[in-house]
């Protein structure tokens, strides 16, 4: 007895302590570091312009099937080992994302969606989170990937001269590359049933761990690729509204390239929760600007540069600030100590 109110007393400190964190973060960066004065100046300057409040309907309208699309990847990834409900496996990735918005590179995601289950070993969740997360990484190296071949071709060489066993050099290391992550990913239950088998030499316990993991079937690595690319679909669209409101237009044939190779330098760059928005901002300014200061034969305005960054900053509210407001109720869910009944 004595035992489980301290397991009370502990979960709900530690749930208290993540909801004050993720809270305290978006307040910091949103209202701290200067970036909502740039943004409401801005809004007064868009807001009047056509099509802006419809703009944010469609952004907050795709942010919604963004999170329900990685809520269908990640129900059926847990649905292994434990049956969740759409509902419940959208609460768990609310959570999540609550957790991962102040921690380097969105690591504290695996902990929202482990400690929310009820039954299920914590340690195989994340396994299951990372896979899905693999995913996803799949296709951003894999558009990014397409992106840079085709500005190494039509772009770059405009810049940068680059001699042509270079070029043939780039293009062979990209498509080793991508073959050799595809092939890792194809035979995720390969490498786990071998973990498997390892662990189980010294700890037998690693068998219940692994074993949901290591048995997945092709089919569902596959589902898992096509939902991600759904999703990776939807907030390039969403970029490219979001830029659009802030008064930087790119040609459609371009955004198809620049776009994936922004989020695959996002997706690359080791960043740390407190200089993850400035990332993205000086990451989508430094590609954007190059491409239209190239296209133009000119300089970008001042306007423009903010409207970049200003854009990426949005983008950040709505597709993970917002949901991480919305993910706090379900922080209270999360059971890190588990030997008592709630």
């Amino acid at each position: 007895m004595k035992n489980s109110k301290v397991h009370k007393t502990l979960n709900l400190s530690i749930r208290s302590i993540i909801a004050v964190l993720s809270l305290g973060f978006i307040y910091w960066k949103v209202f701290s570091t200067g970036n909502a004065g740039e943004l409401v100046d801005s809004l007064q300057v868009f807001i009047s312009n056509d099509g802006f409040y419809s703009g944010i309907v469609w952004l907050l309208l795709l942010m919604i099937l963004n999170w329900s699309i990685e809520s269908i990847k990640w129900q059926g990834l847990v649905n292994r080992i434990e049956r969740i409900s759409f509902l419940q496996s959208l609460q768990s990735v609310l959570a999540g994302v609550t957790v991962s918005i102040f921690t380097p590179n969105r690591t504290g995601e695996f902990i929202g969606r482990a400690f929310i289950l009820r039954n299920s070993n914590p340690v195989t969740a994340v396994i299951l989170t990372i896979i899905g997360s693999f995913s996803q990484l799949l296709i951003t190296i894999l558009a990014g990937s397409i992106g840079l071949v085709v500005a190494f071709i039509h772009f770059l060489p405009d810049i940068y001269p680059v001699p042509s066993w270079a070029k043939a050099g780039i293009y062979s290391g990209i498509f080793l590359f991508d073959l050799v992550i595809l092939i890792m990913y194809f035979n995720i239950p390969t490498i786990l049933a071998y973990l498997d088998q390892r662990f189980n030499k010294r700890f037998g316990r690693w068998t219940k761990i692994l074993q949901p993991t290591s048995e997945m079937p092709g089919n569902t690595l596959i589902r898992l690729l096509l939902l991600s690319l759904i999703r990776y679909m939807v907030f390039s669209v969403q970029f490219i509204i979001v830029l659009q409101l802030f008064g930087v237009s790119l040609p459609y044939a371009s955004s198809a390239f620049l776009i994936p190779v922004i989020f695959l330098a996002l997706a690359i760059i080791p960043t740390f929760a407190l200089s993850e928005l400035g990332v993205r901002g000086s990451v989508s300014l430094f590609f954007i600007g190059m491409f239209l200061e190239q296209s133009r034969g000119s300089a970008i305005s001042e306007a423009e540069s903010l409207g970049i960054v200003l854009a990426a900053g949005m983008l950040w509210f709505i597709n993970l600030a917002l949901p991480a407001i919305l993910g706090v109720p379900f922080v209270f869910r999360l059971r890190f100590f588990r030997r008592y009944q709630e």
